[in-house]
């Protein structure tokens, strides 16, 4: 193994160079959680549009059936009623 620079070895030695590898460390972990922000984005997105595709098949079933759809919440307030 090669040995290292005089330079390196001063610079991670003080105080310098652990404030250095704390700062990359953290920006490690912020670029990881980034990720996986992202990543739970998409997840959230792909959830959405396919609840919205649930929801638009649901509307259009109750209000071409012949019989009536009623629904209400735990309290009595209705929450949807067809045209029926």
């Amino acid at each position: 193994m090669p040995a290292a620079e005089p330079s390196y070895l001063f610079l991670f030695a003080t105080g310098a160079g652990l404030l250095l590898a704390a700062m990359l460390w953290q920006l490690f972990n912020l670029r990881k959680s980034n990720e996986r922000l992202k990543h739970a984005a998409q997840e959230r997105e792909l959830v959405i549009a396919t609840l919205r595709g649930t929801e638009a098949r649901f509307y259009e079933l109750t209000e071409s059936s012949p019989v009536g759809f009623f629904f209400t919440d735990i309290d009595g307030k209705r929450i949807y009623a067809n045209r029926r």
